[in-house]
């Protein structure tokens, strides 16, 4: 059995990760039958709550995942016609998995104020607010005027802009964030 374990630099064929890439490769095949069976669960009453949840005061919610399969191999033969001890193998595997769970997401979307062109509330990390700049008053040096009150007027909010804001789902929390 060979294993390699890639930390970076990986080749395409590896695809985008964010972590290392683990490698097996195994030389497989031998003149007995083989099999496995595996399960793997998971049920709310072993995991701890996200702690996303739990700063927000939300109980756990249901979890159970179930991830089951088998393999199996061992050498071709076909009685009287073709004898693949030594020689041709096959393999197969099957894995399947249920989920019965909620999926609580925690995500940032634009609060109702930012919807309609008031970015007053908005502010940084260091607790500054963040100037929202109109490029309608773009200067010969570049320089730009914030929009006054940091408010974006309506008849400049552009209608796409407007509609695809109607997909966002309304904010229900104040989040933890600075702005």
């Amino acid at each position: 059995m060979e294993m390699k374990v890639l930390t970076n630099t990986y080749d395409a064929q590896y695809g985008r990760t964010g972590g290392g890439v683990v490698i097996f490769v195994s030389k497989s095949g031998t003149n007995d039958f083989h099999g496995t069976l595996f399960e793997n669960f998971q049920n709310s009453k072993l995991n701890a709550n996200q702690t996303e949840l739990n700063a927000a005061g939300t109980p756990k919610p249901p979890n159970h995942i179930n991830s089951y399969g088998f393999q199996m191999d061992g050498p071709v033969r076909i009685p009287k016609v073709f004898d693949g001890r030594n020689r041709l193998f096959w393999l197969v595997s099957w894995e399947a998995m249920k989920q019965r769970s909620a999926d609580p997401a925690v995500v940032t979307v634009p609060t109702m104020a930012m919807r309609t062109g008031d970015f007053s509330g908005l502010y940084n990390a260091q607790g500054q607010q963040v100037l929202i700049y109109d490029p309608l008053s773009t200067a010969a040096n570049g320089s730009r005027q914030p929009f006054p009150g940091n408010r974006i007027p309506e008849n400049l909010i552009n209608p796409v802009a407007k509609a695809v804001l109607s997909f966002y789902p309304a904010p229900t929390g104040t989040g933890t964030g600075p702005g």
